[in-house]
């Protein structure tokens, strides 16, 4: 009678297949690559593979002091685009200074070109000093939420169109970031003429900071909620024509002011719609972030602009004026002009080679690299890392996981193994062999693993047992 096949594989065989097993699991496990970068601050442990340092220099006897300016790039971003090494609407960067959580904002533009513009906002350059930032490139899952700084001196606008005139159900949401939250008046967006049309501004109203909306003659305003400055908020400001409140601002979805205008429709304003400023260059728009401005008629989209880098494009620039397009993601093709007041002259910007972000740009990490038994790596094993939350069978337990209170990861160990049991318990039934329904048992923990519900050290374990017993076995049979 022969033997079963797995009972005559030599030991080698066995060896390689488990040392085979472990690299599997660590070099698929969500993050295990070299060029993955960690930080405490990065939530989702992200991938970013490459880096590319911006330096610029402010020269000495020039500009000044600076702060919160913008300072123009040019970037070869359609090499690395072509390379595979970012997405082609740099959804994949995170532009940082002194440490991986310190994000910046960098408005990236034209990326159809080969050299495209972008715009990094540089909080505080002396005069005569250089300061770097580091732009980590090469995220797969990282979607970033870019949008255009307002320092005082830019402008968007769409030339009057019979769309923008909205006498009844309207509806306009701004998504904006405001990072000092002064008392001030300056204008959020305007189609308004002297007691005609809407607008959305800051208000100083006797050194409080209001959120102002207007139509026509009437008015409705909230003090500004110091929870909302430096965090991107949802505005919305509407306005339905009926007795009562008919004027309403809503923040993140949730309403904050509601008021009675007494105006039986808007009129029509017959003036652009502009967004930063208000008429004739009036109450400009200051240390303020737009990521979002969707105008609706009756729910229906009639404007809408997105800012992404795909829409956004630079057509002259001849310092300190630049000027270009920013594409209406809308039905009626309403596209904005922008034009940025923004001075370079005595400023040297840098832009340095793409390079592998490893183990020697870990000083500009905000977390130090594990030490395991002497050698340094860039991910902890011991750490659990992200959930696939599109694996098969995830929804079915999510829920459930989370109304128990236990640790997620014991408790897919306790699932996973019982499933792994099992199967050992099968395996064995009909091969009789040890080692064999033990690696039958991982291979539910393998999935768990890869999909970043356990750690890789769960892994590491099994295959340490997987050895012991096929060692085990082989002492037996000699004996």
């Amino acid at each position: 009678m022969k033997k079963p096949l797995f009972n005559v594989l030599p030991g080698k065989v066995w060896l390689a297949a488990a040392l085979a097993f472990a690299a599997v699991v660590l070099l698929g496990s969500p993050g295990a690559r070299e060029c993955s970068v960690f930080a405490a601050s990065d939530t989702n442990q992200s991938e970013y593979c490459f880096r590319l340092d911006l330096t610029i220099t402010n020269e000495a006897g020039g500009v000044g002091d600076l702060t919160n300016y913008p300072i123009l790039f040019t970037v070869p971003s359609q090499a690395m685009i072509n390379n595979g090494q970012m997405d082609a609407r740099h959804w994949d960067i995170k532009p940082t200074q002194g440490g991986f959580g310190a994000e910046v904002n960098l408005l990236a533009q034209d990326c159809a070109c080969d050299s495209s513009k972008w715009w990094l906002i540089v909080q505080s350059l002396p005069d005569g000093q250089s300061r770097t930032f580091r732009v980590y490139i090469g995220n797969g899952e990282q979607k970033r939420n870019q949008g255009i700084y307002f320092s005082g001196d830019e402008l968007l606008r769409v030339a009057y169109d019979a769309a923008m005139d909205i006498t009844d159900n309207l509806g306009v949401e701004v998504e904006m970031e405001l990072t000092d939250a002064t008392p001030r008046n300056e204008v959020i967006f305007d189609h308004h003429t002297p007691g005609i049309g809407y607008r959305l501004e800051l208000w100083n109203d006797s050194s409080t900071l209001k959120l102002l909306a207007s139509v026509d003659g009437g008015s409705c305003s909230i003090a500004w909620d110091s929870n909302w400055t430096n965090n991107n908020v949802d505005f919305e400001m509407r306005y339905v024509s009926a007795a009562g409140n008919d004027l309403f601002i809503d923040a993140n979805g949730v309403n904050v002011a509601a008021c009675d205008t007494d105006e039986g429709a808007i009129g029509t304003a017959g003036y652009n719609f502009d967004i930063g400023q208000g008429p004739a260059g009036t109450l400009k728009l200051d240390t303020a972030i737009i990521r979002r401005v969707i105008l609706k008629n009756n729910g229906v989209i009639a404007a809408g602009y997105g800012f992404n880098s795909l829409a956004v494009d630079q057509s002259t620039g001849v310092d300190p004026t630049y000027t270009g397009t920013i594409q209406d993601q809308g039905v009626n093709n309403l596209d904005l002009t922008y034009t940025f007041t923004r001075s370079q002259s005595g400023l040297t910007p840098t832009v340095g080679a793409l390079s592998l972000t490893s183990e020697s740009s870990g000083a500009a990490f905000s977390s130090s690299l594990v030490e395991i038994m002497g050698g340094t790596f860039l991910i902890d094993p011991f750490a659990n890392t992200n959930e696939n939350t599109n694996a098969l069978g995830y929804e079915l337990f999510d829920d459930a996981f989370d109304s128990i209170g236990a640790p997620r990861p014991m408790l897919w160990a306790m699932f996973l193994g019982s499933v792994g049991l099992f199967l050992a318990v099968l395996v064995f039934w009909f091969m009789r062999n040890v080692p064999m329904a033990l690696f039958a048992a991982a291979m539910p923990l393998t999935w768990g693993t890869l999909n970043g519900y356990l750690p890789a050290w769960w892994l590491v374990l099994w295959v340490l047992l997987f050895v012991t017993a096929y060692g085990a076995q082989q002492w037996g049979e000699q004996s």
